[in-house]
């Protein structure tokens, strides 16, 4: 099962409103004990660009997650942040990781399937 934050973590990224509510939320998640949630949270800072400065402290600190994912992702974020990536720029390969059943991204969007 996936758990909802990892959801969150990457609707708030697909958004990128409100930097000063979503970037403090994002940063928390980055610490979280699921690897999934910890890689769409640093996904999703990244999504700010110089507007998520806020949450460069915790993109530094998954640098050395033990998991390599989280760790390229919070790389790739650390420079959108830093604006040497453009906004406009190709996203890292899909952001929410192991999508359940009927989800699929791909593309800069989200497609839910809801089967009876």
């Amino acid at each position: 099962m996936h758990p909802i934050r990892m959801f969150v973590a990457w609707a708030l990224g697909g958004i990128a409103a409100d930097p000063k509510t979503s970037v403090p939320a994002l940063a928390a998640l980055v610490k979280d004990a699921n690897p999934q949630v910890r890689k769409n949270a640093a996904w999703a800072l990244g999504r700010f660009g110089p507007d998520g400065k806020e949450g460069e402290a915790a993109l530094k600190r998954a640098l050395e997650d033990s998991e390599p994912a989280v760790a390229g992702m919070a790389g790739d974020s650390l420079e959108r942040l830093a604006g040497k990536v453009p906004r406009d720029a190709p996203e890292p390969e899909v952001p929410a990781g192991n999508l359940p059943p009927g989800l699929y991204h791909g593309a800069g969007e989200l497609t839910v399937t809801v089967t009876r």
